[in-house]
């Protein structure tokens, strides 16, 4: 009847992750699986495990919804970090990204350490991000620090 969405059935191995899920493990998730880039356009891509992800492409819609139905306290996990701190795209890739990686205590393995001195927000790019421009001009992915200001101010701390 009508256009009602048509809701998903969740993959069984995720029933041992989702009821686990915290805000800590999605913040985790943005700043160790996904990347925002600009296009053409300045308007942001985000990229999952360098893999574009569109949270209307691949049944994603059907399957947030179902998670939301399933598993309220992600509900309150989105509540709470949509928009302030995450985009509604970043947010459901991170998700997704602890999800198709079998759970947070594998992303370790999988992806490495954090860096935590960059913010979990589109502002910043990791180091390892490749440096590119978006429609103005501007760069994303540049580290904060070049090496030439890094060693002039070894040279004042160490004296």
């Amino acid at each position: 009847m009508g256009n009602a969405p048509s809701i998903a059935e969740l993959p069984p191995e995720w029933s041992d992750i989702l009821p686990n899920i915290s805000q800590d493990d999605i913040l985790q998730s943005s700043k160790q699986n996904i990347k925002t880039m600009y296009d053409d356009s300045n308007h942001p891509v985000v990229y999952l495990n360098n893999d574009i992800f569109d949270l209307d492409d691949d049944n994603h819609v059907p399957l947030a919804l179902a998670i939301l139905r399933s598993y309220p306290h992600l509900k309150d996990i989105r509540f709470k970090l949509v928009p302030g701190r995450l985009s509604e795209e970043r947010f459901w890739a991170a998700l997704f990204g602890v999800l198709y990686n079998g759970g947070i205590d594998n992303m370790d393995e999988l992806v490495g350490n954090i860096d935590d001195d960059y913010s979990t927000g589109d502002e910043q790019a990791s180091p390892q991000s490749p440096i590119i421009q978006n429609g103005k001009g501007e760069k994303y992915g540049e580290r904060a620090m070049p090496i030439a200001k890094l060693g002039k101010l070894c040279m004042f701390l160490c004296i």
